[in-house]
């Protein structure tokens, strides 16, 4: 399920959600309010993964990598309960990992995502030309497709 559905079907999800990617009515976003709640949120559910997958996402946007990569470790060992959050989470790891030239934990999250059950083999190639491609690895020596689709 997409991070926006989730605001249709989760009470406590959905005033985050609606102030980072929607806004109200007459108004647009507020990253602001919606750091305060995710933090909020982050702290009453640790098992949920979707709190800190939408602040990774935040600081990604501010080019802040070290934040983000603390915040994707955290949302990667938390059981996700929207469908698909954990292949996104970990394809912005990869991105993250790149961007802070951490070879291994780009070719980490790699391997994590070729076994992973939400993932396509047309993704999955995407995503392991973008690691060769950062790390500067022959493809054929990353990881080979073991997902579900």
């Amino acid at each position: 399920m997409g991070v926006k559905l989730t605001a249709t079907r989760d009470d406590q999800a959905r005033p985050a959600i609606v102030a980072l990617a929607i806004g109200e009515p007459g108004r647009g976003t507020d990253r602001l309010r919606a750091a305060e709640l995710l933090g909020a949120q982050d702290r009453e559910r640790p098992t949920d993964g979707l709190a800190p997958y939408l602040l990774a996402r935040m600081r990604l946007d501010a080019r802040d990598y070290a934040t983000a990569a603390q915040h994707l470790d955290r949302a990667l060992s938390r059981t996700p309960a929207q469908r698909g959050l954990r292949a996104g989470a970990l394809r912005m790891r990869m991105q993250v990992a790149c961007a802070m030239g951490d070879v291994s934990a780009a070719r980490g999250a790699l391997g994590s995502y070729a076994r992973d059950t939400e993932v396509t083999r047309a993704r999955f190639a995407i995503m392991r030309r973008f690691v060769a491609r950062c790390t500067q690895t022959p493809v054929e020596d990353l990881d080979a497709f073991e997902g579900g689709r």
